[in-house]
């Protein structure tokens, strides 16, 4: 999951994208209401002759086939026809599993065109792939069965991200299944909560996040056990490192399972504030991360703003660094390297403290570029590799410093704004001169 909640929900009201609803006649207003509360900009029609200004007009589509009529099956054909797969796409098929002329509909439109993501309740997936599942006219039955697998087969048939909602929601891409527990009863007493949701996530499919993500928004700890679990039986691994963790519950998670397995030195890296200012941590995730991973770090890797929120020491100049490391280090990580890419010096100077109280400084010439996008990450990730070679620590951190000032100093022109390092600059292995 490469986005965060807040940052999809701040871009969409940012953007206010245009969201074309086929909608449901008995809850149009309520998807319309909720579209606008979220920051969207909802639109709808009824007449096919429409289709192609509507489908120009909009970033994202949402089909609905509650209140299908002959001329609202034109109207889909001939929206679908003129978005020629261009603009996410989401399907709600509505009550397929009791009414055979949806159930053909939907089929037809799935095997003509390309959806972004389809999202129904138990019995209607089950009823896309053939199977039974108990339903009461639009509304699911009592659920049986593995409801996950369920979703995966339906993502994987149809090429698609599948949300399966419900008193549990399982989301699927074919690959991947997320399960949502934070569903509440209270959604069924509603008319139209799933016509809600499938045109609410049309809206965050308009902001390129890939559709797992939007549908999803967060990703729960089940899934971070699994993949603990998987990674343990499957491989060896002689090195691992943290990056983004969002919040507390995830934090924890994470932190469970390295008490749990051997994964070799752990290098935590605290992200908390992405470099458009975006928060990456919730606050109350700054207590876990102090409380649970530090401890078990054999290298914390923080930047100035991020030293300075753990410690509450204020870091102007290097004095200032040497102390942060020092109660970094009282607070359980057994080498800390605190780098300084923040401070604007002629020289990036970086602090390195290590277990047996040796320390040493790093430095390396700035370069004016605004091609810095994943420094942090990538010295940590350097560090890991060497040190999953075996490689000692001190020599683990200054081949990661050689590296990540060779992927700037040799950067690559892409995209605008904070670009990306080029990870494939060469530089001479272990630069003693650091």
């Amino acid at each position: 999951m490469e986005a965060f909640p807040s940052e999809l929900i701040d871009q969409v009201r940012r953007e206010r994208p245009v969201v074309l609803t086929l909608a449901n006649l008995v809850t149009a207003g309520k998807v319309a209401d909720a579209l606008n509360a979220l920051g969207a900009s909802p639109i709808m029609s009824f007449d096919e002759r429409e289709a192609a200004e509507m489908v120009a007009c909009a970033q994202s589509i949402a089909i609905n086939l509650g209140t299908i009529t002959r001329a609202q099956e034109a109207q889909i054909g001939a929206v679908l026809a003129a978005n020629a797969n261009r603009r996410p796409t989401v399907l709600d098929p509505v009550a397929v599993a009791s009414i055979p002329h949806r159930l053909t509909l939907a089929k037809r439109l799935l095997a003509r065109y390309r959806f972004t993501a389809i999202r129904g309740n138990a019995s209607e997936i089950a009823a896309l792939l053939g199977q039974a599942q108990a339903s009461h006219g639009i509304d699911a039955g009592q659920s049986t069965g593995d409801l996950a697998a369920l979703a995966q087969e339906c993502a994987r048939r149809y090429q698609t991200c599948v949300l399966l909602s419900g008193p549990v929601d399982y989301l699927s891409d074919g690959q991947q299944v997320v399960t949502n527990h934070l569903s509440t009863p209270l959604l069924a007493t509603n008319v139209g909560s799933g016509d809600l949701l499938s045109s609410i996530l049309a809206a965050y499919l308009t902001t390129g996040a890939p559709p797992l993500t939007a549908a999803a928004l967060a990703m729960p700890t089940e899934l971070i056990d699994q993949q603990f679990a998987s990674l343990a039986a499957d491989l060896k691994i002689r090195a691992c490192k943290t990056g983004m963790l969002a919040d507390a519950a995830h934090v924890h998670a994470v932190a469970e399972n390295l008490r749990r397995y051997d994964f070799g030195p752990l290098t935590v890296d605290p992200v908390m504030i992405a470099k458009g200012g975006a928060p990456l941590l919730s606050e109350d995730a700054i207590a876990v991360v102090l409380d649970e991973l530090l401890p078990l770090a054999d290298l914390v890797t923080p930047n100035l703003p991020e030293a300075a929120r753990l410690t509450g020491i204020t870091i102007e100049d290097e004095t200032a660094m040497q102390e942060a490391a020092r109660a970094l280090q009282a607070l359980g990580a057994k080498n800390v390297l605190v780098k300084g890419g923040h401070r604007q010096a002629a020289l990036a100077s970086d602090y390195a403290l290590l277990a047996d109280s040796t320390s040493f400084w790093l430095t390396a010439p700035r370069v004016a570029t605004k091609r810095t996008h994943g420094t942090g990450d990538t010295i940590s990730a350097c560090i890991t590799a060497e040190l999953a070679k075996g490689k000692p620590m001190a020599t683990a951190i200054r081949t990661g410093k050689a590296y990540v000032a060779a992927t700037i100093r040799n950067g690559i022109a892409v995209g605008h704004g904070h670009g990306p390092l080029n990870h494939w600059a060469h530089f001479e292995g272990d630069n003693n001169e650091l």
